[in-house]
């Protein structure tokens, strides 16, 4: 799941920064674990 959302998200970005639609800097991603959750075994099942 993790890998094809990157995958998604990779997709679209080219879409948008190939053309020059939008710029690099235009964009600001974020993401959130809960506080709980940022031991390495417990990441990739947080973000699912």
């Amino acid at each position: 799941m993790v890998i094809h959302l990157i995958s998604s998200f990779s997709l679209a970005f080219k879409e948008i920064f190939v053309p020059g639609t939008v710029k690099r800097e235009d964009i600001w991603v974020t993401s959130k674990l809960l506080n709980n959750c940022h031991a390495p075994d417990k990441v990739e099942k947080s973000c699912r």
